[in-house]
Parts: structure tokens; C-alpha cells; sequence
């Protein structure tokens, strides 16, 4: 997903953590998504900077890595 920074933090954050909590539904509803592993979901390879509500939510699921963090620091 992509948004702007005007989405705020709190609705950043609850959809990414919505999107890692059905993941595995997701997978079973898209088969696009079934060869995709969730720890892939937040990209240290990303080209836009991730949304801070979006990093506080993968940081809450020990998604967030220093590679990630670094990258992103690379984009600001």
C-alpha cells in the first residue's frame, strides 16, 4: 500500500497491522499473494520512505529491522 503523508499515524498503523493480522487470509483469497512471505512486507529495498504509522506497526510486531531503518533514513 501507498498513501500520503497526510493519512495520519493512527490510521497508517492500524491499516498495516491489519494487513499482517489477515495476511494469512489474504494469501487464501489472492493467489498473487500466496508465493509472498509476510516478514517481506516492510522492504529494506523500498524506494519511498515508509509511513511512520506503518513502521510503528511493524516495529509492534518485531517486523522493523536496523537494515530497514537505515534505508528508510537513506530515502528522507
Amino acid at each position: 500500500l501507498v498513501v500520503g503523508a497526510s493519512v495520519s499515524e493512527a490510521d497508517a498503523n492500524k491499516m498495516t497491522t491489519i494487513l499482517i493480522e489477515s495476511w494469512p487470509d489474504l494469501q487464501k483469497d489472492y493467489p498473487a499473494l500466496r508465493a509472498a512471505k509476510l516478514e517481506d512486507l516492510p522492504r529494506a529495498t523500498n524506494v519511498v520512505p515508509y509511513h511512520p504509522g506503518a513502521i510503528a506497526a511493524f516495529k509492534a510486531k518485531n517486523m522493523w529491522s536496523a537494515q530497514n531503518e537505515e534505508a528508510d533514513k537513506k530515502l528522507m
